[in-house]
Protein backbone atom coordinates (compact mmCIF):
# COMPACT_ATOMS: atom_id res chain seq x y z
CA UNK A 1 0.00 0.00 0.00
CA UNK A 2 1.45 3.36 -1.00
CA UNK A 3 2.32 5.88 1.66
CA UNK A 4 0.73 9.28 2.10
CA UNK A 5 3.41 11.04 0.06
CA UNK A 6 2.90 8.70 -2.91
CA UNK A 7 -0.88 9.09 -2.66
CA UNK A 8 -0.46 12.88 -2.67
CA UNK A 9 1.80 12.67 -5.75
CA UNK A 10 -0.77 10.51 -7.54
CA UNK A 11 -3.60 12.89 -6.60
CA UNK A 12 -1.60 15.86 -7.85
CA UNK A 13 -0.82 14.02 -11.07
CA UNK A 14 -4.47 13.11 -11.63
CA UNK A 15 -5.51 16.73 -11.03
CA UNK A 16 -2.81 18.05 -13.38
CA UNK A 17 -3.92 15.62 -16.10
CA UNK A 18 -7.59 16.60 -15.65
CA UNK A 19 -6.79 20.32 -15.88
CA UNK A 20 -4.53 19.76 -18.89
CA UNK A 21 -7.18 17.75 -20.74
CA UNK A 22 -9.91 20.28 -19.86
CA UNK A 23 -7.71 22.98 -21.38
CA UNK A 24 -7.30 20.86 -24.52
CA UNK A 25 -3.51 20.71 -24.20
CA UNK A 26 -1.15 17.89 -25.03
CA UNK A 27 1.59 17.09 -22.53
CA UNK A 28 4.15 18.65 -24.89
CA UNK A 29 2.09 21.82 -25.29
CA UNK A 30 1.74 22.19 -21.51
CA UNK A 31 5.47 21.63 -21.05
CA UNK A 32 6.25 24.28 -23.65
CA UNK A 33 3.88 26.78 -22.02
CA UNK A 34 5.36 26.10 -18.58
CA UNK A 35 8.98 26.19 -19.80
CA UNK A 36 9.59 22.57 -18.78
CA UNK A 37 11.26 19.65 -20.53
CA UNK A 38 8.54 17.67 -22.28
CA UNK A 39 9.02 14.61 -20.06
CA UNK A 40 8.31 16.51 -16.83
CA UNK A 41 4.54 16.57 -17.44
CA UNK A 42 4.47 12.79 -17.73
CA UNK A 43 6.57 12.37 -14.58
CA UNK A 44 4.28 14.69 -12.63
CA UNK A 45 1.10 13.06 -13.92
CA UNK A 46 2.36 9.59 -13.03
CA UNK A 47 3.77 10.62 -9.65
CA UNK A 48 7.36 9.68 -10.44
CA UNK A 49 9.07 13.09 -10.59
CA UNK A 50 10.10 13.26 -6.96
CA UNK A 51 10.65 9.51 -6.59
CA UNK A 52 13.42 9.60 -9.20
CA UNK A 53 15.27 12.45 -7.51
CA UNK A 54 15.00 10.98 -4.00
CA UNK A 55 15.96 7.36 -4.73
CA UNK A 56 19.67 6.39 -4.56
CA UNK A 57 21.29 5.66 -7.91
CA UNK A 58 24.18 3.24 -8.35
CA UNK A 59 26.07 5.59 -10.71
CA UNK A 60 26.02 8.66 -8.45
CA UNK A 61 29.22 8.24 -6.48
CA UNK A 62 31.57 10.72 -4.85
CA UNK A 63 35.14 9.42 -5.37
CA UNK A 64 35.91 10.37 -1.76
CA UNK A 65 32.98 8.22 -0.54
CA UNK A 66 32.89 5.27 -2.98
CA UNK A 67 30.57 3.08 -0.91
CA UNK A 68 27.93 5.74 -0.40
CA UNK A 69 25.13 5.73 -2.98
CA UNK A 70 23.24 9.00 -3.35
CA UNK A 71 20.06 10.21 -4.96
CA UNK A 72 20.29 13.10 -7.44
CA UNK A 73 18.88 15.45 -4.78
CA UNK A 74 21.40 14.26 -2.18
CA UNK A 75 24.28 14.52 -4.67
CA UNK A 76 23.25 18.10 -5.47
CA UNK A 77 23.23 19.01 -1.77
CA UNK A 78 26.56 17.21 -1.28
CA UNK A 79 28.09 19.16 -4.17
CA UNK A 80 26.83 22.46 -2.79
CA UNK A 81 28.24 21.62 0.64
CA UNK A 82 31.67 20.82 -0.83
CA UNK A 83 32.02 23.46 -3.52
CA UNK A 84 29.62 26.15 -2.46
CA UNK A 85 27.18 27.94 -4.71
CA UNK A 86 28.58 28.68 -8.15
CA UNK A 87 26.97 31.50 -10.10
CA UNK A 88 26.29 30.26 -13.61
CA UNK A 89 25.53 32.56 -16.52
CA UNK A 90 21.80 32.80 -17.15
CA UNK A 91 22.25 33.85 -20.77
CA UNK A 92 21.59 30.86 -23.06
CA UNK A 93 24.20 32.19 -25.51
CA UNK A 94 27.20 33.23 -23.36
CA UNK A 95 29.58 33.08 -26.33
CA UNK A 96 28.18 36.42 -27.52
CA UNK A 97 29.79 38.05 -24.48
CA UNK A 98 33.25 37.20 -25.86
CA UNK A 99 32.76 38.46 -29.41
CA UNK A 100 34.73 41.51 -30.51
CA UNK A 101 32.77 44.75 -30.73
CA UNK A 102 33.04 46.96 -33.80
CA UNK A 103 31.22 50.26 -33.78
CA UNK A 104 29.51 50.96 -37.10
CA UNK A 105 27.37 53.82 -38.27
CA UNK A 106 24.06 52.87 -39.78
CA UNK A 107 23.29 55.08 -42.76
CA UNK A 108 20.12 55.35 -44.79
CA UNK A 109 21.81 53.18 -47.45
CA UNK A 110 23.11 50.55 -45.01
CA UNK A 111 26.22 49.86 -42.93
CA UNK A 112 29.72 50.53 -44.22
CA UNK A 113 32.13 47.69 -43.44
CA UNK A 114 35.82 48.14 -44.09
CA UNK A 115 35.55 51.85 -44.85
Amino acid sequence: MPGQAQQAREALGARLRAVRLDAGLTARALAQLAGWHFTKVSKLEHGTATVYHCRPHADLVDPGLPKMRMSPAAMFEHGLARAGYIEAPRDPHPAYEFLATRWRTIQHYGVEIGA
